[in-house]
């Protein structure tokens, strides 16, 4: 129940403060005695939509404090709510600035406007002239019913038991979850086993592709290359290849005279025959 009502610069009010009693509580006055101004002020403190022409002519901001007893609502509600300790007592600041702007809070510590309307909601609701048409609401009626037949301590506990199995339920869809991600990832992994098998690499084939590439990304270069050494080695008549023909020529006349030279003809010879053996590479390799 609202136990306190404190208000300030809200309207045409500069201060004032109300206090409830258990039981009924009835405010008259004649019109404009400022009742109104009593119920847009608590409306604030459930949280309602603020507007800025609330705030009193020249006053930088309106502050509303409003009490409430939470002692006599359902246990599982008094587990959640701020109230402190023993006396369930809890204590709403609503603050609205002359720029429009709003602050909430609860028991001294900041809280949004769904938090506050969701702590006040069960403790206090404004009802107008049309109020009755609640009843034409088909999604209070479920309520209305457990209340006439004394039946909220049970929708309680079956509230309590539902919330139970849906944690439970979210759990188990959870683990399948992971089961099912568990099994993705096997297949995955065979399916990588198995290819990395089919692919039979070896020890060194890295470095053996990538010198591969490398020579295939100068085609262009080496083929030219090859062609200039071809060219040096067996062309014209100062290629490597005809000089050294001439020297194995004068060569064989100087031995025919000196035997001593037998041996400097075999090396001479065997210059010839590697020198041919790089031609031919050589011209494999350009084409």
């Amino acid at each position: 129940m609202l136990t306190k009502l404190k208000i300030e610069n809200i309207a045409l009010v500069d201060s004032i403060e109300l206090t409830f009693e258990p039981g009924l509580s009835v405010l008259t006055g004649e019109t404009g005695a400022g009742k109104s101004i009593i119920v847009t002020a608590l409306a604030l403190a459930l949280g309602e939509r603020a507007d800025r022409e609330f705030v009193h002519h020249g006053a930088d901001s309106a502050v509303v404090y409003a009490t409430f007893d939470f002692s006599r609502l359902p246990h599982d509600f008094l587990r959640e709510s701020p109230s402190d300790g023993d006396n369930d007592l809890v204590e709403v600041r609503r603050e609205l600035a002359a720029d429009g702007t709003s602050k909430a809070k609860i028991n001294g510590k900041q809280a949004s406007l769904s938090q506050l309307r969701r702590i006040t909601a069960p403790m206090a609701e404004i009802l107008g002239q049309h109020a009755n048409q609640m009843l034409m609401n088909e999604d209070n009626h479920l309520a209305f019913l457990d209340r006439f037949a004394s039946l909220e301590p049970l929708r309680e506990e079956v509230a309590q038991v539902f919330s139970e199995w849906q944690k439970v339920t979210a759990e188990l869809a959870n683990i399948k979850g992971k089961r099912e991600q568990l099994k993705r990832d096997r297949e995955l992994l065979l399916f990588q086993k198995a290819e990395i098998e089919k692919a039979r690499l070896r020890v060194g084939e890295e470095e053996e592709l990538v010198n591969e590439r490398k020579i295939l990304d100068s085609a262009r270069t080496l083929m030219a290359s090859a062609e200039t050494v071809q060219q040096t080695l067996d062309a014209d008549d100062s290629s490597i290849s005809n000089l050294l023909g001439l020297a194995r020529k004068e060569l064989d006349r100087m031995a025919a005279i000196d035997n001593s030279l037998q041996k400097q003809m075999e090396i001479l010879a065997e210059i010839e025959f590697q020198v041919e053996e790089m031609r031919r590479f050589v011209q494999q390799y350009g084409s």
